[in-house]
Parts: C-alpha cells; structure tokens; sequence
C-alpha cells in the first residue's frame, strides 16, 4: 500500500492492441519507458519492479537512470532470470520441447507466419494470438540480446519457490553483488502473482 502521495505508474507492455511492436530490444524499450516516466516526474528518486521480461526493462530502466545521476533507492524484479545464466537453460528446454512435443513446435510457427501476415497487411493481430506475438519477440530480445550490466542500487528479487531453476539468485549476484537480496515467494513463476491465504 503507497502513501497518497506517492505516486505509481504502470507501463502495458507494446503489442497488446494487436498493432506492431516498434520499441524490440530491453534498451530501446527501457528509453521508451524512462520517456514517459520523465513526463509525469522529472525528477527522482524512482523505484522500479518489473516482472519476468518487466524486470528486464526494469533493470535496464535503473542502469540508464542511475548513469544519469538519478536516484534509484530501489529496484525490484519478480522472478526476473539473468538473460546470461537462463540462455543455456533455455536452449536446452526448447530442444527437449521440440523433440517431446513435435507438434506444438509447428502450431507456434503456424502461430508466427499468421502475425506476420496480419501485420503486413497491415491488420491487428487477433486476441488469441498477441500473447504468442509479445512473448516470442520477448524471448528472443530478452534472452538471447540482452546483456545487462552491472549496477550499483539495492535490487529486491522476488522468487517463485516452486522453480525448476537452481539458482537461488536467478544468475542476478555477478552483477548486482551485496546490493542484492532474495526473497522466496509461494508459487511458480506464472501463479506467484496470486493473492495466497
């Protein structure tokens, strides 16, 4: 619960109207960000929490606005992975994929030529498809381009619990260091957002 005088501002991630993602890499969509939150507050501090991808821009959002001399007294990622400890990971999850489930493979490249061809024809992307649509760019951007560098403000990871990745920090300690704390939360990466008893 925030104080009436603090504000909050939320970001909807691009492509949830169905149009085309013009803002692709973790960078440019952090300056995108910093751009609007540079509208409603000029100056900070600024406290940031993303989740998933979100963290990733969150992060990202930090670094630009610490390295220009803006106060960040807080950073906070829910279940954000380390692009660098969570590609291995992930390649290996896509080959096993690939091989154990053939056919879902196809229905997701049937899944990405049709958002293709809505976008060049310059129609919306239905509504069953702009999730694959947001999370395939995500993906390969956040995983595969991305590489953060380090920062220097405190960082609270939130932790889904219930994860098959072995890593306590999600791969965020090499660059995050003392500043880091985790703290585990009841769920997986998808239910941990649940209001729990």
């Amino acid at each position: 619960y925030f104080d009436s005088d603090q504000p909050l501002w939320g970001y909807l991630h691009q492509g949830a109207d169905g149009e085309p993602m013009r803002y692709k890499k973790v960078e440019d969509i952090a300056n995108f960000y910093i751009g609007q939150l540079l509208e409603e507050k000029p100056n900070g501090p600024y406290i940031l929490c993303g989740f998933s991808f979100g963290g990733l821009v969150a992060y990202e959002m930090a670094h630009i606005l610490l390295n220009r001399g803006q106060k960040v007294p807080l950073l906070i990622m829910l279940d954000t992975f380390n692009p660098s400890y969570l590609l291995p990971i992930e390649l290996r999850r896509k080959i096993r994929n690939i091989i154990k489930h053939p056919l879902q493979m196809i229905n997701n490249i049937w899944i990405d030529i049709s958002c293709r061809y809505y976008l060049f024809r310059g129609d919306p992307i239905p509504v069953t498809f702009r999730n694959h649509y947001i999370l395939s760019i995500y993906n390969w951007t956040g995983i595969f381009l991305y590489k953060p560098k380090p920062i220097s403000c405190p960082v609270l990871l939130l932790k889904a619990d219930d994860t098959d990745y072995l890593n306590p920090t999600n791969g965020w300690a090499e660059l995050v260091g003392d500043n880091l704390i985790t703290e585990f939360v009841p769920g997986t990466h998808l239910s941990m957002l649940r209001a729990h008893d």
